[in-house]
């Protein structure tokens, strides 16, 4: 199995951080950035030391192979090579430079002149920070649910966010479905409420008029508070809302009558007006309608997510005390 690539987080300049998330986001270059620092200077301790004084020494690489040993082949180059591993916990190179191109430039410049000295400052980064998962992570005030915080959104952006995928050819699939819905038409609705749906086929017979149709509101309608407005019920998208219905009100034109059922009875319906605004253009459908098609497909695709951790997760509900 091959170990997870260390990618340690870029850092904005020149923007104070916000709030403490950003400030925790921003925290792996900065430490990096200072640990970097410190060796350097440590570095130029030991360079300025008096003539005599003791450094450790590195013995030099030896030019020939041993006799009678053939020389090695050279190795062949890697793309991206391992420059340190901790705990199994590889460090590339183009992890590094990503850093380095993440500070002003004069800082990248320093920093290239002293590579490997930056490149144990992620080290001692990484070791500091596993040290902290292994000993007092979860005793730090607070900062376990910042990490948790973003780890969850970084999840979600890179196994639910980056698989979404909504054509043209979807959403113009949508809006042809859905006109109503999508160009913000409107109906206005007045109704007579009964009990049953013998009742409405019996009203509905008598109705040949607006006038009809008010004085059955006033004598038959159960509805008593619509009742003084003639049954008026205003405006309904064409979406199912508190009557359940509202999608098949479209079918209707100004005027027209029709029947449906609900939790509350049965309703003779008549339709009093229309509103239809002017068509979207292609691009404003398209904006209308991508974004609601994504979140749709975000939550299918979050809840197939969860249904693959169920059998890797245990967890413990105790509902009860809640009450």
């Amino acid at each position: 199995m091959t170990p997870p690539t260390l990618t340690p987080s870029r850092q904005t300049h020149g923007t104070a951080p916000r709030n403490r998330r950003a400030t925790l986001a921003a925290w792996p270059a900065a430490l990096a950035l200072q640990l970097a620092l410190a060796l350097c200077a440590v570095s130029q301790t030991s360079a300025d030391a008096p003539p005599g004084a003791a450094l450790p020494s590195t013995p030099a690489a030896s030019s020939a192979p041993p006799p009678g040993v053939s020389p090695a082949a050279p190795a062949a180059p890697t793309a991206d090579p391992v420059v340190a591993r901790i705990n199994g916990r590889e460090l590339r190179l183009s992890a590094v430079y990503a850093v380095i191109e993440a500070l002003p430039l004069g800082e990248q410049i320093e920093l290239r002149e002293g590579i490997e000295r930056f490149a144990e400052s992620l080290i001692t980064e990484e070791m500091l920070f596993q040290g902290a998962l292994a000993n007092d992570f979860a005793d730090v005030l607070g900062l376990r649910d910042e990490v948790k915080s973003l780890v969850t959104q970084r999840l979600i952006e890179t196994r639910i966010r980056a698989r979404i995928q909504v054509s043209a050819e979807e959403v113009a699939a949508f809006h042809r479905a859905n006109r109503d819905l999508v160009e913000g038409r409107h109906v206005r609705i007045s109704h007579i409420l009964r009990g049953r749906r013998e009742e409405c086929e019996r009203l509905l017979a008598q109705i040949h008029s607006a006038q009809d149709f008010a004085r059955l509101v006033a004598a038959q309608s159960l509805d008593g508070a619509s009742v003084p407005r003639g049954g008026d019920l205003g405006y309904v998208m064409a979406e199912p809302g508190a009557l359940g219905f509202e999608p098949e009100l479209f079918k209707l034109g100004v005027g027209e009558l029709g029947v449906f059922e609900s939790s509350r009875g049965c309703h003779v319906v008549r339709v009093t007006e229309i509103q239809a605004p002017d068509p979207p253009s292609p691009a404003q459908v398209q904006a209308l309608v991508r974004p609601y098609l994504e979140r749709l497909q975000e939550q299918a695709l979050l809840r197939d997510y969860l249904r693959e951790l169920e059998g890797r997760v245990r967890v413990e509900r105790h509902f009860d005390k809640l009450r």
